[in-house]
């Protein structure tokens, strides 16, 4: 058969490849996540706190693009995640609609108690392993927070508001612990429901200033009906507590 637009063969498949609006292979990127060790009402993780020993992963840096929708195979959408001599796979949590990381799932006994500090890799991969904030038998809700700067000079007028970037309402209900001017907590009071992505958190306060603090968000259970549930059981019961009886000197 001729060729009356003359189309050099499988060049039209190279410019299907080319397109830069189709997406062929993950490119998640910018994502920045700490392994860190806090104070936390889960007896082994208040063990591991201890003695100095990771307990949790921060994100710290949600970056983008991390759900890959390019495959053709089911549940191909995650990145990988490598935390040098974890004893386990971490099950990151990620929006399928922006590709940014909600959360990585550890469990507490995985962690390896020669390495005090290590790194979180992040892997733009099309990994089974991984949760969808979209998915049905999960609720993404607040579970702590780890204060990485405590600022100074915050009064009793101190707010801490969290803001739902999906749908702009506020989402949840916390109180800051407040000690000589400095934010060294955060009590929870309501955890939210139904995030997608880490809120926005507002500090307001008339003097205060230079504080910085990142939410760590926990997946619950909604529902026994999920089969993928038991994959993920031990993972999603966790809680992180950063502000249990914290105060300056910690």
């Amino acid at each position: 058969m001729k060729n009356p637009l003359k189309i050099t063969p499988g060049l039209e498949e190279m410019g299907l490849a080319l397109n830069p609006f189709i997406k062929t292979f993950p490119d998640g990127y910018n994502g920045n996540v700490m392994a860190v060790s806090l104070k936390s009402s889960d007896p082994i993780g208040a063990d591991n706190y201890i003695l100095g020993i990771p307990n949790t992963c921060v994100v710290t840096n949600p970056g983008f693009n991390y759900y890959f929708n390019g495959s053709n195979k089911p549940n191909e959408h995650y990145p990988s995640i490598h935390i040098r001599g974890y004893a386990g796979t971490p099950v990151p949590v990620v929006d399928p609609g922006s590709g940014e990381l909600v959360a990585i799932l550890t469990n507490f006994m995985s962690w390896n108690a020669s390495r005090p500090t290590v790194n979180v890799d992040i892997i733009a991969d099309k990994s089974t392993i991984g949760l969808s904030t979209d998915d049905p038998g999960f609720d993404i809700v607040l579970g702590g927070f780890f204060v990485e700067n405590i600022g100074i000079n915050y009064l009793d007028d101190t707010m801490v508001e969290l803001r739902d970037r999906d749908t702009g309402n506020y989402n949840g209900d916390v109180e800051p612990i407040i000690v000589d001017g400095r934010i060294v907590g955060v009590d929870i009071i309501n955890t939210g429901t139904g995030y997608k992505r880490i809120p926005e958190v507002i500090i307001t306060s008339k003097r205060g200033r230079g504080a910085k603090l990142y939410p760590i968000m926990d997946v619950i259970t909604k529902t026994e009906l999920n089969p993928r549930l038991k994959k993920f059981q031990k993972s999603v019961q966790f809680t992180y507590c950063s502000s249990v009886n914290r105060n300056v000197e910690d």
